[in-house]
């Protein structure tokens, strides 16, 4: 009667193989370690070797159906209602993984409901890990919230995990490492994931963790090598239709050409990109391909230009005030100082973030003919701009310091400076 139970039941659950295959085998091993068996025990008693059972339970062979019913028998577990959650938590993971993949916000809120209307329902069975990885991806990814302890439980649960989940944990890791100074070697979190990764659950899980990769090696500086691996995890997502992704990388890959100098070539890029997004619906990607198109230009020196960027594209701010804080700084550049100090006065009280308000700080310092506060906040914020490799903004500062203390005859330090400034060239 219980075979023929468990039976029925495994043919219903069947299509599910397709979101693991190695399903039985790790969920073999979880009621194994529940029971207390070891590993040489449960073995003989399923007839199969030591060596194949440890396989299937790491993922490394999939368990047949035969092998997993037996050993359902054998133990007399009832199969049902405890892998219903373990199915249940990997199609929920897959689902959130894919609106993720692709910016699908609507989706994203949708499967988070699912999720929490479980009200933790499946903190006791066999689909407790992958809730946890579901839980972890939620907090860390969705929410930018820290979640230590998660991680390390499922570092040490992860043998229970299938290669793709594996993979997925590093790689949210290596993002939480973006927000976290703390974090040390973050860069081999992604190398961890990519070790793992195979891609039987998640589509596109292995180009989307090179493109986290991508942003963290350009963050560290850019190399002509990160430039061509850009070409080719963007025809990773164009072969997958993942036509959001694709233009994301687009922008990375005019990122990463800036970090080479090569502004005007960049500038094309994202003047490029933009045209293309004529019918992409993506308020954010616009406000970062236009940010950084305005830094590329005020590199140049194209103030006017930059200005009339900025006019243009003023809805795009309500993502951040980081492009518009360089209004003053061009309208000083043009000698404009009445309409600088004006734009100071109103975007101030909107500036969040530490290095813009330095920025605008100095602007005002600037015009005030105020030099020791002027040298004061400009020091701060090149030490700043520096620990946090923004190579535009370093440039941009160093030339505004020059521009200052030029106006003002003070030869001293205008000669240290430019001595930085050729020094920071040439590295």
């Amino acid at each position: 009667m219980i075979m023929e139970k468990n039976l029925k039941h495994i043919k219903i659950r069947e299509p599910y193989k397709s979101a693991s295959p190695f399903l039985f085998g790790f969920y073999e091993k979880i009621k194994r370690k529940e029971l207390g068996y070891s590993l040489d025990n449960v073995s003989k008693d399923l007839s199969i070797s030591k060596g194949n059972l440890s396989e299937m339970e790491n993922g490394l062979r999939i368990m047949k159906i035969e092998i997993f019913h037996r050993f359902l028998t054998r133990y007399n577990i009832e199969f049902a209602e405890d892998l219903k959650y373990l199915v249940e938590m990997r199609e929920i993971l897959i689902q959130i993984f894919e609106a993720f993949l692709r910016f699908n916000r609507k989706k994203q809120e949708k499967v988070r409901e699912q999720f929490e209307s479980m009200d933790r329902s499946w903190e006791n069975t066999s689909g407790f890990l992958i809730g946890l990885l579901i839980e972890y991806f939620i907090r860390s990814v969705l929410d930018h919230k820290s979640q230590e302890d998660v991680f390390e439980l499922l570092v040490s649960s992860e043998s229970c995990l299938s290669n793709d989940e594996k993979a997925l944990l590093y790689m949210i890791r290596g993002m939480e490492g973006r927000r976290n100074t703390t974090f040390k070697n973050k860069e081999t979190f992604f190398e961890q994931a990519l070790n793992y990764v195979d891609e039987k659950e998640m589509n596109d899980l292995e180009a989307l963790i090179e493109y986290y990769q991508i942003m963290d090696e350009i963050r560290s500086g850019s190399t002509f090598e990160v430039y061509t691996k850009c070409s080719q995890v963007r025809n990773k997502f164009y072969n997958s239709h993942n036509y959001i992704r694709a233009l994301y990388l687009d922008n990375l890959e005019a990122v990463s050409i800036t970090y080479l100098r090569a502004y005007s070539s960049a500038y094309r890029r994202f003047e490029t990109l933009l045209y293309n997004m004529e019918y992409v619906d993506d308020p954010y990607l616009r406000f970062c391909v236009v940010q950084n198109a305005i830094l590329v230009l005020c590199v140049l020196k194209e103030y006017k230009k930059a200005l009339e960027w900025m006019k243009k594209e003023r809805n795009t701010f309500s993502y951040g005030l980081s492009n518009f804080v360089f209004a003053p700084y061009c309208f000083y550049m043009l000698d404009d100082l009445e309409e600088a100090n004006n734009t100071i006065k109103k975007i101030k009280p909107y500036v969040k973030d530490q290095s813009d308000q330095l920025l605008l700080n100095i602007i005002k310092y600037a015009i005030e003919n105020n030099e020791n506060a002027f040298f004061e906040d400009s020091q701060r914020l090149l030490i700043l701009d520096q620990k946090n490799k923004k190579q535009e903004n370093i440039e941009l500062t160093y030339r505004f310091m020059i521009s200052f203390y030029k106006k003002n005859g003070i030869e001293s330090r205008q000669i240290k400076l430019q001595e930085e400034y050729i020094s920071f060239l040439t590295r």
